[in-house]
Order: structure tokens, then C-alpha cells, then sequence
């Protein structure tokens, strides 16, 4: 045994070079590897606890394999605990040296652009092991990566380079804010790649940590931490769903994220009136998939469920709107009855401006129920306000549709299809 763990610290010291750092930076670099090493090899050990058994049946088909049964509770012994912890660190990507490639007679060396292109795994290596490696270089990575990276088939290459970056990411402190989550493709690409092949558990550790530490991280705002989680945790909802073709994934992920993180201790701003939850951005992102019915959730209990998550995740100055809107989509029983109540108590003055356009979608999308519903009067109330508040909007004059019932008014046929024309002169793309 002694030997054994000679050997391994000979190793160890081997691949440190030179073996005593000979700066502060670097002294400081090797404490973070260590530290890091520590973190991942304690989370192995004592792992935090499981999900539910529909999202653990979930995770189980993102790593490929059939879901089990029974887990072995039997804990390792300290002697393997403890070369799990040298083999960590021995891995580290810091502690990796710049590959000497060998040519072939004949052969030329690749220059750096194209070897990006042909091998983008092993020049991402190279940089992390000169020091240069950055966002950047994950981005390009990436995109040498993407093309071939949604197809549905898996791949030994790809599962590598979730394993590279994962490992660079983590030893590289980008986790403390997040600061990983960079531009739209680069971070969309990040998490497909790693939930993909088996790294979602990681993921959600990461923003875990950041919502507990997001009020002690240096030199980042816990505004600016919550913001990129709402947009990682958006992504991670999308590779769910692109990667099982399952409309529910997504909406699995918003319940598990909420049942982690309350909403009374999980918001951008605590300080804050408007209190605006982490989980906003993407239960706004799935309400209005389904209001433009760019998805359909057949499932009326999920959409139940949903409906009632929306005082967790909705701002409390549009949770009456958002349910409203909700209503009026519902897979079984689509129902327009608390958004009209809500357009007639409407108040111009007081309305939110950035919410107008969820405002003019509302009054339309509840005058088409109401007309399918043969609730022509109602029906032609709601377009006549909604020509009243928004005219400049919609493009239209402020004159207003009689209502009143006259001798010469037209029948209930003639009131639809004129009505029909006006909605559809009023349908507007919007979100």
C-alpha cells in the first residue's frame, strides 16, 4: 500500500513542473487545482440528494441507459477514497503538457487555424496546457464541434470534449458566477454537449452553488449571477427536450429547479419591490411557446401544474395576466372567462409598457375564443377596446364597432363574419 501511494505522489510530482511554484499566480493556480480536486472527489462521495423518480427515469435516458432500479449505498474504503483523490489531480487540465507530435516522413506540421478545424479537441488541449485557454477557445472548439454535434447518433469524440471542458471549466474557477455562460451559441452549444453526454448532474451542481454563494461572490453582482442561471437554465431545458423529443422535459425542469430553489429565497433581487424570480426567464420562455402555440401540452395535469407554478416563477404585477393568457390555451378546457373580466378592469394609465404587446395579445387571443364560442357580444367588446387603447399599435382608426342592438343591425352570421374580418385585420405576430 505504501508503495502504491509512492508511486502515486512520484507521479504527482512528475507532472508539476517546475516542482515548487516560482509566483504568486502560480502558487495560486495549484492551490485552486487542489481545491478543485477536493470539491469534485467530495461531491463523488457524498453525493447530494436524488431527484424525483420521473426526472431521475429522465436523467437516466440522457446518459443512455436503461434506468435502475436499486443504487449501491456501500461506501468506498478510504484507501480507494484516497486514490480517487490522487487520480483527480493527476488529471487536472492544468497539470496536462503540450503533446510533442510525431510527423510521418513526408508529413507537415498543421498550422494552428486548421488544426482548430481538423482537431478541435486536441487544440483545445494544447491551449489549456500553454495557459492560453479561455472562453474563446471553448468557442471555437465548439464551433469546429457543432456541425456534427445535434445529430442523434453519440459519439467517442464528442463525449471527450464534454469531459475536456467540464474538467477546464471547473479547474479554472468559472463556476463561482457562472462567468462560463457566455455568448448565446457559445452557451447553447455548451450545455447540448454536456447534458448530451452524460454531464447534466454537473450542471445543476454548478447552479446550486451559485445560488447559495451569489451574495459572496468577488467582484460579481448577485443581479448579474441570477441572470446568467436564468439563461442556463433555459438552455439546459432546450437540450432536454431537443435531445428526448419530449415536450414535457422542459417543464420538468422548471418544477425541479423551483422545488430547489423557493422563490421566497431564490430572486434576482432580494432588495428588490419587483422581486422578480431565477426561474422568470424560463417559465416566461415555455408560457409564451404555448400562447403562440409553437408547443401543445397535451398532458392537462402537467398543464395544471404549471398553472399553478406560475405564482413561483411570474412577477407579481403579471401573474393575473400570465394565468389569464394560460386560460386561454388550456389542452382541455380553454377558457376565456379571466381574461375578459381582466380587459374590461384594464387601466391604460396604469398598464406596464414593456408589457403591451402580452396586453394587445390578449385582447385578440380572447375575441377569437369568445366568437368560437358564439359569444358575439362579448366578442365585439373585446375588439372595440382593444381598438380604443391601441390604435397606434395596431395601425388602426379609432373608430369604434357599434354594439348596440338596432332594427336594421345584421344577424348573428353577418355579426361573426364581420367580426372575423376585424380580428383578422388585427392579428399581429405577437409574443
Amino acid at each position: 500500500m505504501n508503495s502504491s501511494r509512492g508511486l502515486a505522489f512520484k507521479a504527482l510530482s512528475s507532472k508539476i513542473h517546475p516542482q515548487l511554484p516560482l509566483s504568486p499566480r502560480e502558487s495560486q493556480q495549484l492551490l485552486s487545482i487542489l481545491t478543485t480536486s477536493f470539491r469534485q472527489n467530495l461531491e463523488r462521495e457524498h453525493p447530494s440528494g436524488s431527484s424525483s423518480t420521473s426526472e431521475s427515469i429522465l436523467h437516466e435516458k440522457l446518459r443512455g441507459r436503461a434506468p435502475a432500479s436499486v443504487k449501491s449505498t456501500v461506501a468506498p474504503s478510504s484507501h480507494d477514497s484516497a486514490h480517487n483523490v490522487l487520480q483527480a489531480m493527476l488529471s487536472s487540465p492544468h497539470f496536462v503538457k503540450p503533446r510533442q507530435r510525431s510527423l510521418s516522413p513526408g508529413r507537415r506540421e498543421i498550422p494552428g487555424s486548421d488544426r482548430a478545424h481538423a482537431y478541435p479537441v486536441e487544440w483545445f488541449q494544447d491551449q489549456v496546457a500553454r495557459g492560453t485557454a479561455s472562453m474563446d477557445s471553448v468557442e471555437t472548439c465548439l464551433q469546429n464541434l457543432s456541425p456534427a454535434l445535434f445529430l442523434h447518433k453519440q459519439s467517442d469524440y464528442h463525449s471527450h470534449a464534454a469531459e475536456v471542458m467540464e474538467n477546464w471549466i471547473w479547474a479554472s474557477g468559472l463556476t463561482e458566477g457562472l462567468q462560463f455562460v457566455a455568448a448565446i451559441g457559445t452557451t447553447r452549444n455548451l450545455v447540448y454537449l454536456l447534458v448530451k453526454y452524460g454531464h447534466e448532474d454537473t450542471l445543476w451542481r454548478w447552479m446550486n452553488h451559485a445560488v447559495a454563494a451569489r451574495h459572496n461572490t468577488i467582484d460579481i453582482q448577485p443581479t448579474t449571477v441570477a441572470t446568467r442561471l436564468e439563461s442556463l437554465l433555459t438552455f439546459l431545458a432546450n437540450a432536454r427536450s431537443q435531445i428526448l423529443k419530449s415536450v414535457e422535459a422542459p417543464f420538468l425542469t422548471l418544477f425541479e429547479a423551483l422545488r430547489k430553489w423557493p422563490s421566497e429565497q431564490a430572486r434576482l433581487q432580494p432588495e428588490s419591490k419587483s422581486k422578480r424570480p431565477m426561474t422568470n426567464g424560463l417559465g416566461t420562455f415555455l408560457k409564451k411557446q404555448l400562447i403562440s402555440r409553437r408547443i401543445v401540452l397535451d398532458d392537462p395535469v402537467m398543464f395544471e401544474n404549471f398553472l399553478a407554478s406560475a405564482s413561483q416563477w411570474s412577477s407579481s404585477k403579471l401573474h393575473a395576466l400570465t394565468r389569464a393568457q394560460l386560460m386561454l390555451v388550456h389542452p382541455k378546457d380553454p377558457d376565456a372567462t379571466e381574461a375578459f373580466y381582466l380587459i374590461q378592469a384594464y387601466q391604460t394609465r396604469n398598464r406596464l409598457k414593456h408589457a403591451t404587446a402580452s396586453w394587445i395579445k390578449l385582447h385578440l387571443d380572447t375575441a377569437r375564443l369568445l366568437l368560437g364560442q358564439e359569444r358575439f357580444k362579448d366578442a365585439s367588446l373585446t375588439l372595440n377596446l382593444a381598438r380604443e387603447r391601441f390604435p397606434e399599435e395596431l395601425g388602426l382608426e379609432t373608430k369604434v364597432v357599434r354594439t348596440t342592438t338596432e332594427a336594421s343591425s345584421p344577424s348573428n352570421s353577418d355579426a361573426e363574419a364581420a367580426n372575423l374580418r376585424i380580428l383578422d385585420g388585427l392579428s399581429l405576430n405577437l409574443g
